[in-house]
């Protein structure tokens, strides 16, 4: 570990170097953690925020970019191999670029499982250590750097995609309440750039159709969030989904990606108000048997996209299943309303429980699991949440 002289004689100066000696002290953290077992020293930097030289070799990024079209990609096409190009060969020269990218290593390493191979790691001493611990170096310088620059007055897309990135990443992690932090990021600089209006999107095609994606992906996430932990939205229906015409290439993704949407939508503003605050005034419950039938019919039969999104798709629809279900318990219990509790058992489809248990128990037999991240956990407690509800349903079923 490094003297602490050269501390002690800086926070004599009056306090002026605080804000640089705390970030000192994080680095020094770092390196003790991680970064001296991975023959890096960030404490020689010029700068605080400066990037580690030899962290994030071309070879390392190129693997990255690989496996983040090839595996993570088809679920989450947030960004076009033409953005990621020209982010790579901006790296030397803007922080937000390299900023992104670390963050995309860090997120398929944390979040898609992704082991490099030894031959594009810095050192090869790396080769001993998980993807995730080196993913979470990867984050954290990511996280410095980004810092060196403003960019909450300057956000671009790029800014918003790397905040995502975090959220993700840091959910990866298991940490408790930086996920959600780093999603209101990415949303607020979304609503920031205009993304919720459609009146901006009629610039580049490519580029206007990965921006659509990407606040779709945001509206998602947090009405995932909002139902999850009783958060509030931000974000709403305003623009168009995305369209099978924009990118030819997208189209099996883009069919997956306009049921999800569809699933959500389904879950309006309405249902996420009345679910965070279950005991207001809106007495009026018959509109949740309403929710529960449009939800029985968002998915089609025959799914035309890749397994993975299949997966997704599917553990989805039944976890709002449960959430319909759970919110119309409880409004039962608050009204007491025979007549909207029969309606409900009357709506109750219990073949498409036991046949959504099924489709999903094959998928995932079928499914390298270690690419699907959040989607497994998320469908271990689908199929939990079914057993549950299958578990209460009327007798003839």
């Amino acid at each position: 570990m490094p003297s602490t002289a050269p501390i002690k004689r800086a926070c004599n100066k009056q306090g002026q170097f605080t804000s640089e000696l705390l970030e000192t002290k994080h680095q020094a953290q770092l390196a003790a953690g991680f970064q001296t077992d991975l023959g890096f020293d960030s404490r020689s930097l010029p700068s605080t925020f400066a990037p580690t030289p030899g962290l994030l070799p071309r070879v390392l990024v190129d693997s990255c970019i690989y496996y983040f079209f090839r595996h993570v990609y088809p679920s989450e096409p947030v960004l076009h191999r033409q953005q990621a190009q020209k982010a790579i060969d901006q790296m030397c020269s803007s922080t937000e670029a390299y900023c992104m990218i670390a963050a995309l290593c860090a997120y398929v390493m944390i979040h898609a499982h992704y082991k490099p191979p030894v031959s594009v790691l810095p050192r090869p001493e790396m080769a001993n250590e998980s993807n995730v611990k080196i993913g979470h170096v990867l984050l954290e310088e990511s996280i410095r750097v980004r810092k060196g620059y403003k960019h909450q007055d300057n956000p671009s897309n790029l800014t918003v995609l790397t905040s995502w990135f975090y959220s993700e990443c840091c959910f990866g992690l298991a940490e408790k309440y930086t996920p959600w932090t780093y999603l209101r990021e990415a949303t607020t600089q979304a609503q920031l750039l205009g993304m919720h209006d459609e009146d901006n999107y009629k610039g580049d095609p490519l580029d206007a159709s990965h921006m659509r994606i990407l606040y779709w992906v945001l509206f998602i996430a947090e009405r995932t969030y909002a139902l999850h932990d009783k958060r509030p939205t931000s974000l709403y229906a305003t623009i168009y989904p995305p369209s099978l015409d924009e990118v030819a290439s997208d189209r099996s993704f883009i069919v997956g990606l306009q049921i999800m949407i569809k699933m959500f939508q389904i879950i309006g503003d309405r249902f996420i108000r009345v679910w965070n605050e279950p005991q207001d005034n809106d007495t009026d419950v018959l509109w949740i048997p309403q929710i529960y039938k449009q939800m029985l019919k968002a998915v089609p039969k025959i799914l035309a996209c890749a397994n993975g999104q299949r997966i997704e798709i599917h553990t989805t629809n039944v976890w709002l299943y449960l959430k319909i279900w759970q919110l119309s318990n409880l409004k039962y219990s608050l009204h007491e309303e025979d007549s909207f509790y029969d309606h409900l058992i009357s709506i109750f489809d219990g073949e498409q429980i036991v046949l959504s248990i099924q489709s999903i128990s094959k998928l995932l037999c079928e499914q390298d699991v270690t690419t699907l991240g959040k989607g497994l956990v998320i469908s271990v407690q689908a199929l939990l949440s079914l057993a549950v509800i299958a578990s209460i349903a009327p007798a003839q079923y």
